[in-house]
């Protein structure tokens, strides 16, 4: 069955903004559906094959598990750029289904013998890459037919990492949430941009090509905010460009999700405002977002103690975002103690300076992680 989204990018006037199809086929479970997934896509032009085999322009890295419909698409995708000196790394993340992928010299499968974090998953993938450019896409999105076209154009800058702009896509979705990406997820981020990277929304991985030579290694320490701490890293050295036009997708579906506890990612905020902290004492605002974050978090599990400090933490650091104080009011407490799954890197001393007011205490959860549980 195939479907059509509407790819906008608008540069300047949203009214002249220039709208395209890009078609999206859905796979059956056999083979014969899957490669009529890929039938009609653009094929790599004549001598193109051989230099993708050694270096290609682009090496693409899409790590996967278990979303295997959902894959095709996101390759399909990749497949029909108007680019096609490239390679795509399809990282098996140790799927108990091993994963297929089209018959095309293009596509490189690499299987994990054991499932391991998303960080682990793209550091699979960078180690094995050959491009000149390296991006980065999730299985469940899409690629803009000019996705890696405007990577190029970042490059052209003499950028480091050239980014594109990110749409939403699947399900409903207004002119008035469009705009809300268009102001808030999508930043113009020129030059050195370490000192505001993370000031406001950090681009999605997905928006990223990065010279392949200055793409650090991601910390597999981290489940998740692993890709704020990336940037971090990433920014130090380099420098970006913006090409404001749509190239990443980010597909609202129905297929299976993988997201991991919310009180669990509030440890992994933790540990990215130790690892960092000389940073973030020094960019306020930066870890205001965070502390913000924590808030928010702590919120949507009910943790109201938690979430009230984090979030006056937040507004002292950064008095703009004023209006967190009225989220503090509408949070309801789920009950007596609350428990937070923390990584063991995260040092008690460091936790208990920074949140020591809440009578943390800690017992070992697993050999990676601490159980923390306050009162109210």
């Amino acid at each position: 069955m195939a479907s059509s989204v509407a790819v906008s990018n608008p540069v300047g006037d949203e009214s002249s903004a220039e709208v395209r199809a890009l078609d999206v086929r859905t796979p059956g479970d056999d083979s014969a559906n899957m490669c009529a997934c890929v039938r009609g896509m653009r094929e790599p032009a004549e001598g193109s094959k051989s230099q993708s085999r050694s270096t290609p322009a682009f090496s693409v890295i899409i790590p996967s598990y278990m979303r295997f419909e959902l894959l095709w698409e996101a390759i399909g995708s990749v497949l029909d750029q108007t680019v096609d000196d490239l390679e795509v790394l399809v990282v098996d993340d140790a799927s108990p289904q091993p994963t297929r992928v089209p018959n095309d010299p293009r596509i490189r499968l690499l299987r994990r013998e054991v499932n391991g974090t998303p960080a682990a998953a793209r550091n699979t993938g960078l180690v094995a890459a050959r491009g000149l450019y390296v991006t980065f896409m999730d299985d469940d999105d899409l690629y803009a037919p000019d996705r890696l076209a405007n990577g190029l154009r970042g490059m052209a800058q003499g950028a480091d990492i050239a980014l594109s702009w990110m749409q939403p896509v699947g399900g409903v979705r207004s002119r008035r949430v469009w705009r809300k990406y268009l102001r808030n997820e999508n930043r113009i981020l020129e030059g050195d941009v370490h000192d505001v990277i993370l000031d406001g929304i950090r681009p999605h991985l997905g928006q990223i090509t990065i010279r392949r030579e200055m793409a650090p290694l991601f910390d597999e320490r981290f489940i998740h905010a692993e890709d704020l701490e990336w940037w971090l890293r990433a920014s130090r050295r380099a420098r970006v460009a913006t090409v404001p036009q749509v190239g990443y997708l980010l597909r609202n579906h129905d297929g299976p999700q993988f997201s991991r506890n919310l009180a669990d990612r509030i440890g992994y905020k933790f540990l990215l405002l130790q690892v960092h902290d000389e940073y973030f004492r020094s960019h306020p605002r930066a870890a205001a977002q965070q502390w913000a974050g924590i808030g928010k978090l702590a919120g949507w599990v009910g943790d109201r103690r938690l979430a009230r400090q984090a979030l006056r933490r937040a507004v002292g650091l950064d008095p703009t975002l004023a209006v967190l104080r009225r989220l503090v009011g509408s949070i309801r407490p789920s009950g007596s103690v609350f428990v937070h799954r923390i990584p063991e890197a995260v040092d008690v001393g460091w936790l208990e300076r920074n949140v020591g007011d809440l009578n943390w205490s800690h017992e070992f959860a697993s050999e990676d992680a601490f159980r923390y549980t306050h009162g109210r």
